[in-house]
């Protein structure tokens, strides 16, 4: 008897645990509300390629567009919010797939919509080769 309720116990603690990860990663992605004039700031933090000589020009350009990239998606992230899609399957009582993808979806005048001015103000690299872009963009 006691077996059996440990069992169940666990699975509905891997459950819970589950859904309280996906509560909160939720509202950790929420959309910012922000006002006309505020200036957003963001930073995007990226390495280069595995295979490049660090502290190269290559390097350190790869390093640099690709901290742009990340900043970027956050500054999406910071005024639309994430989509979080999660799909379970149970088979037996068991789960044997747990998936959870998180997307956010722009237009072409996303940009022009939200901001009046976007701008690098900031770009260091770290003695590790990571490159950290600062970002701050004006709202409409």
């Amino acid at each position: 008897m006691k077996k059996i309720f440990l069992k169940g116990s666990i699975e509905m603690l891997k459950k819970f645990s589950l859904a309280l990860a996906v509560i909160i990663f939720i509202f950790s992605v929420a959309p910012t509300k922000t006002f006309a004039g505020e200036v957003v700031k963001v930073v995007g933090v990226a390495s280069g390629p595995k295979n490049a000589v660090v502290g190269s020009n290559f390097y350190k350009s790869f390093a640099r567009q690709a901290a742009k990239l990340d900043g970027l998606c956050q500054l999406v992230e910071t005024i639309q919010g994430i989509n979080v899609d999660g799909e379970t399957t149970v088979e037996g009582g068991e789960i044997t797939s747990d998936k959870m993808i998180a997307h956010s979806t722009i237009d072409e005048k996303f940009w022009r919509k939200h901001f009046s001015k976007i701008e690098i103000v900031d770009v260091k690299f770290n003695s590790d080769g990571g490159c950290e872009v600062t970002i701050n963009a004006t709202k409409k």
